[in-house]
């Protein structure tokens, strides 16, 4: 995962480099994009408290519901940009 950084890090340097105005706006939907991660993940774990991943029967359901759920929040913020 940590060679996996260097991508956007260097994506972000030739934004930066080709269009520098629009380096404040890409830096802004980075954040809003990674806030709604956040609230998402917790958002899933104050709905279903009892539902976690590592401690269900059936942690691949736990799995695909936080999915579900993290998508929809991150897709609803992004189309909102």
């Amino acid at each position: 995962m940590n060679k996996l950084i260097l991508i956007p890090l260097f994506l972000l340097g030739g934004i930066s480099v080709i269009f520098p105005e629009q380096l404040g706006v890409v830096l802004y939907k980075i954040v809003l994009i990674c806030i709604a991660l956040w609230l998402s993940y917790w958002a899933d774990r104050l709905i279903f408290p009892y539902a976690r991943p590592d401690k269900c029967n059936h942690p691949e359901w736990a799995e695909l519901r936080r999915a579900i759920l993290m998508s929809s929040v991150i897709l609803a913020v992004a189309t909102g940009l």
